[in-house]
């Protein structure tokens, strides 16, 4: 075995005379920290667009404020705030105040991932634990409830993923309860390490989730291509495309298995995913709300099954008397949209069609 202190892996002479491990580590962990504060500007600027569309005068008319959305949308904010606050100041006292941590031979490395190792039972890394669950139960419960919307309040569709929802909490009480013992943590190899099965039922239910989502929303751009029988352009495509991100929370899913796959395989560039996955996990939900907030997110009475009978073209409050085909009670504005009547949010319905260029 090389002598570290030799740095065999580095020419510079001001290299840190550690193993490149362990210098891999505190690399991967630096870039984890400045994405994850660029991720968290992000969510600054979403939520405040929210509760800007949420207290909307115009958005409000159609049924108020929907005071459930704005507390949902405070808690993730105030928990994502909690966690990243905590989570650089853990990062601060390991870096600069115990640079020089001794670590313990065969069970913790030198250094401030040793450090952090040291303290992952303390309270200043329990916090920012909880506020990563609750956020993540909070993410992976709008989605499924949007995938109950979007499926037309069928709940027999979303049985399955409901079961593995409520596995996913249980996982999560026995994580939180295990991290919080003395010398444990998610990166320990322990006998039963409830971090495991925690972020694989997690990861799944949201990968399964966002793919039910997926599938209904192509199904139904495709049913309104047929029935207006207009192909669609550049613009409708990108329309469709983004739409089916959004509500999807497909960035959700994707930085969910950019973290877990490393992580899995104890590697340390699950350093940089995981600030990232803590942050993406309030920005999906807060795009939703976004879309909800604004009348333009799809609802249980746009995504329909039945037969296209009929249109009526009318202006604001007006018939005009011409028609065309689309399913039972349906109208289309002055602007090209249609709609009936609100969804369980009292949310307008609204399509991302475009009857002026047959887009979706």
């Amino acid at each position: 075995m090389s002598d570290s202190s030799q740095k065999p892996w580095s020419n510079n002479p001001n290299a840190p005379k550690i193993p490149y491990e362990l210098y891999f580590g505190e690399k991967t962990t630096f870039a984890g920290i400045l994405i994850g504060a660029i991720s968290y500007g992000i969510v600054i600027v979403l939520f405040l667009q929210c509760m800007g569309a949420l207290f909307d005068p115009v958005n409000r008319r159609s049924g108020g404020v929907r005071w459930g959305l704005v507390a949902y949308s405070v808690a993730m904010f105030s928990f994502v705030t909690i966690f990243t606050a905590m989570n650089l100041n853990v990062q601060s006292i390991s870096f600069i105040d115990n640079r020089e941590f001794p670590g313990v031979k065969d069970v913790l490395p030198p250094g401030p991932l040793g450090y952090q190792l040291e303290i992952y039972s303390n309270v200043l890394s329990i916090v920012p634990n909880l506020m990563f669950l609750f956020n993540n139960w909070l993410a992976d419960g709008l989605l499924l409830y949007r995938c109950y919307v979007i499926y037309a309040k069928n709940i027999w569709v979303i049985a399955f993923p409901c079961l593995m929802y409520l596995a996913s909490l249980a996982m999560g009480i026995m994580l939180i309860y295990q991290t919080s013992q003395p010398d444990s943590s998610i990166w320990n190899s322990i006998a039963i390490n409830f971090g495991l099965p925690y972020f694989s039922i997690s990861v799944s239910l949201n990968i399964l989730l966002t793919l039910m989502i997926v599938t209904r929303l192509v199904l139904h751009s495709r049913k309104i291509l047929n029935t207006m029988g207009a192909p669609a352009g550049a613009g409708g495509l990108y329309k469709a495309i983004v739409t089916m991100l959004i509500e999807s929370s497909a960035l959700y899913a994707v930085s969910s298995i950019l973290f877990i796959g490393p992580w899995g395989a104890n590697s340390h560039v699950a350093d940089i995913f995981l600030p990232i996955l803590a942050e993406t996990q309030v920005i999906a939900p807060l795009l939703i709300i976004q879309r909800v907030a604004n009348q333009s997110a799809l609802t249980s009475n746009i995504v329909v099954s039945g037969p296209a009978t009929s249109l009526n073209f009318r202006s604001r409050g007006k018939s005009t008397g011409a028609s065309s085909t689309l399913p039972d009670g349906y109208s289309m504005d002055s602007v090209g949209r249609y709609g009936k009547g609100t969804d369980e949010l009292g949310v307008g319905v609204e399509s991302t069609i475009d009857f002026r260029r047959g887009e979706v």
